[in-house]
């Protein structure tokens, strides 16, 4: 199969690490693969994209078309925009859902109805988002599948979890992700400092345009609460920590969650998306706070010093988000579509 995705750079965030690892399994699987923008810098360049997408379809359009998040339908867009006049039949565009957005957010439903005229596809992370997404948007059921989040891969969800937890005692509280205000870190020192003695730490890896901000507040608090910066691979700060914690106002299912799990890290997470809420609801594997509750958070945090979580359902958890498992997921759902594909273009003919 010939499949053909762009993204704006690898280092961006997270959906662009989860589809360079899709693509490194579907090359294994003996699928071709093109990644168009893979040199990119990561700065959104949704017009420049989008020629790239039309000059490589124009050598020979491939038999699929995948957007690694709905933030890469505006290049996919701009592309079918673009393509050349009488250019009657295009590939099928499947669009994966990296953030589910608020119920209350008008600006990104209105955007993902949107691109429902050019997506023949929505994968969501897991069947309760996937349900949640058709409820938001509407239009026809069959438009919509899920596809488990591939947020690592099989051995690298092993090597963590072969780190040994640090020991109970002082707080040793972990979170990760883009300083930004969708991760809502903010939320995150205050409701630490609710509940913090002076031997209790935090730490917050990630950069973005939030670190002054989270500095300040960080400063201010005179509790010991870090902000080192980006690691391409936490797996020390996650050997050194003893809870895990994030508090975004909306997701998809992030990465970083699957490693907590795999550590075995007592969990602390907002239910700031379906796929979240469905993986921690029955305190088996972590604690579930609403969104945006200050105090319910603090009394998360309270309770990571004594909740002892069953690591090894933890890990088997972990498990169903590799991208061993995502990969071939995808080329059954892009097979049925290049099928249809098939039969449309003779119809055409």
């Amino acid at each position: 199969m010939d499949i053909l995705t762009a993204i704006y750079g690898p280092g961006r965030g997270g959906s662009e690490r989860a589809a360079l690892r899709l693509v490194a399994a579907w090359r294994d699987l003996g699928h071709r693969v093109t990644v168009l923008g893979e040199a990119g810098d990561g700065a959104a360049r949704p017009l420049s994209l989008a020629r790239q997408i039309v000059r490589h379809g124009h050598q020979g359009p491939p038999d699929i078309l995948f957007a690694p998040g709905q933030t890469y339908a505006l290049p996919f867009a701009l592309a079918h925009v673009l393509a050349r006049p009488g250019h009657r039949y295009a590939p099928p565009l499947v669009t994966k859902i990296s953030n589910m957005p608020s119920p209350a957010d008008r600006w990104a439903l209105h955007w993902l109805s949107l691109q429902k005229r050019w997506t023949t596809k929505m994968v969501a992370p897991d069947r309760a988002s996937q349900d949640e997404l058709h409820r938001m948007i509407g239009g026809s059921v069959d438009r919509f599948a899920f596809v488990a989040n591939p947020a690592a891969e099989r051995g690298h969800l092993s090597h963590l979890h072969a780190i040994k937890p640090a020991a109970a005692g002082p707080l040793r509280l972990l979170a990760i992700g883009r300083l930004v205000p969708q991760k809502n870190f903010a939320l995150l020192i205050e409701a630490f400092c609710k509940i913090a003695t002076p031997a209790d730490q935090l730490t917050v890896l990630g950069e973005g345009p939030e670190r002054v901000r989270l500095e300040r507040q960080a400063n201010a608090s005179g509790l010991d609460i870090r902000l080192p910066g980006f690691r391409a691979d936490p797996a020390a700060e996650l050997a050194a920590a003893n809870a895990f914690a994030s508090t975004s106002d909306f997701e998809g299912l992030p990465a970083v969650l699957i490693e907590a799990l795999a550590v075995g890290l007592p969990i602390a997470a907002t239910a700031s998306s379906p796929a979240v809420t469905a993986l921690l609801n029955d305190e088996q594997l972590g604690l579930l706070t609403p969104v945006n509750d200050v105090q319910a958070m603090a009394g998360a945090l309270q309770r990571l010093r004594t909740f002892r979580p069953d690591r090894r359902a933890m890990y088997a958890a972990a498990l169903h988000f590799t991208a061993e498992e995502a990969a071939p997921a995808y080329i059954r759902l892009f097979e049925g579509l290049a099928d249809f594909r098939k039969t449309a273009k003779r119809a055409l003919a």
